[in-house]
């Protein structure tokens, strides 16, 4: 077991929102890192850092059994969890209008990004108790916002802030923290497809690009952080004014 620095958990680590947190985390030198994707096997690809001394491992947020791996396996091997970062999240990018959506498409969209980040938080709780407290802070979107996205994309996002929520309610006389972080349009392949079946409109009055990962990243390890001690419960949105609208 590494000693040294707080325990995170790191899902949807290997692109996007997920691996620049990972990095930013892994740079500043305080934390040991448990990074979970699919696809292990691309976060040890992709991570600009040296992965001696933190965790990788294989998971699938929506299947519970996959949960409990990451748990007992980042438990042993870092020991007391002191924040979770819920990034991992899916868009099929076919469900625009609700009468179009599958049962099928709704359920799969939710079982990710719902679903998944309740199994991810229900696990992690424990832990953090354990610790004396931390930070949950979980992904969202500003289509937790707003209605912009495909219909089922826009539940599951929804969603997220009231879990978030509740946790923030019910656990900060446990001086555990959750709080959501609402990226608009960044800069990642989702994007691009997004933008192509329209379903990123252009709005009046925003900055006029794309976010960087990096720039989410920033605030999500800030709201993982001590200097964030007294925000839980609140929504941040990282949309460069997309959401005034």
């Amino acid at each position: 077991m590494r000693s040294a620095g707080k325990h995170a958990i790191v899902t949807g680590a290997a692109s996007g929102i997920g691996l620049a947190t990972a990095n930013r985390l892994a740079r500043s030198g305080e934390w040991n890192l448990t990074l979970v994707d699919l696809d292990a096997d691309a976060i040890r690809t992709a991570a600009d850092f040296e992965l001696d001394g933190h965790l990788v491992h294989p998971g699938d947020i929506s299947d519970p059994a996959s949960v409990e791996s990451v748990f007992l396996e980042a438990r042993k091997v870092l020991g007391p969890l002191h924040a979770l970062a819920n990034i991992a999240g899916l868009s099929t990018l076919d469900d625009v209008k609700l009468e179009e959506v599958s049962v099928e498409t709704f359920d799969r969209i939710l079982s990710v990004n719902l679903r998944g980040a309740f199994l991810m938080c229900k696990r992690a709780l424990p832990l953090l108790r354990e610790s004396g407290g931390g930070a949950i802070v979980n992904v969202g979107s500003v289509a937790s916002i707003l209605g912009v996205g495909g219909a089922s994309y826009v539940a599951s996002k929804h969603g997220i802030v009231g879990l978030s929520r509740h946790i923030a309610y019910r656990y900060a006389n446990e001086n555990i923290r959750s709080t959501v972080v609402c990226p608009g349009p960044t800069a990642t392949p989702m994007i691009a497809i997004s933008r192509a079946k329209g379903q990123v409109p252009v709005q009046p009055g925003v900055i006029g690009r794309d976010a960087e990962p990096d720039e989410i990243a920033a605030l999500i390890t800030f709201l993982m952080s001590d200097d964030a001690a007294m925000i839980t419960g609140s929504v941040h949105a990282v949309d460069g004014g997309f959401s005034q609208h």
